[in-house]
């Protein structure tokens, strides 16, 4: 807040500003494209049942989908277009692919920058399925955007039309309507798709 200014309560001109939010690190993690900053695992219920909570997954041999859900959260609203998907690691070091996660529009919570994946019915988890009985996502891991994108919200007006899209508007030409609530990006930047994780997020099963 100004100094100076009604919005601060402070009449001095000469006062200092009012911070009302101080992030760190934002240059370093991408001020200009949407960063996923950290990821839980869990289900459909609980989000960190997995990790970081750390409870113990009991493998099956057919799971149902949803029965593990990976939820990455970036540093602001974003949008995803396509096919965008992310691979679950087995054994200690998680240096193997067990199983490839599928974006679920359904879990996702977008305009909180939530990004939900997960894991397909009938795919077998039970103990001997997984190396050293460990699965998870590594610190380093990258996505596979496939055939579609994650992007963020941009500096854009939204308008409603009469047949109920949204419609892109920041004065160019290319602006082109999408399902209403499904806000595809115009111009907007891709999201970085290295988790950069301070730690490997891993869980146990049994």
């Amino acid at each position: 807040m100004a100094a100076g200014t009604p919005s601060q309560g402070n009449d001095n001109a000469d006062a200092d500003p009012e911070i009302l939010v101080c992030s760190r690190g934002l240059r370093e993690s991408g001020v200009g494209d949407p960063t996923a900053v950290m990821c839980t695992i869990g289900n459909l219920t609980d989000k960190t049942k997995f990790y970081p909570d750390g409870e113990t997954f009991t493998g099956s041999a057919s799971s149902t989908l949803g029965d593990l859900v990976v939820y990455a959260y970036f540093n602001e609203p974003v949008g995803v277009i396509g096919d965008v998907n992310i691979v679950l690691k087995q054994a200690t070091a998680l240096g193997s692919d067990f199983a490839t996660l599928t974006y679920r529009s359904s879990v996702s919570n977008l305009d909180a920058g939530i990004v939900a994946f997960e894991l397909a019915a009938s795919v077998d988890t039970q103990t001997s399925a997984v190396t050293n009985n460990t699965l998870g996502i590594g610190s380093g891991d990258l996505w596979s955007e496939n055939t579609g994108r994650i992007m963020k919200y941009s500096d854009i007006i939204l308008s409603e039309t009469a047949d109920e899209t949204l419609v892109l508007n920041d004065g160019a030409s290319t602006e082109g309507p999408s399902g209403f609530g499904d806000i595809a990006m115009e111009d907007g930047d891709r999201a970085e798709f290295a988790l950069n994780l301070p730690e490997n997020a891993s869980f146990t099963v049994s």
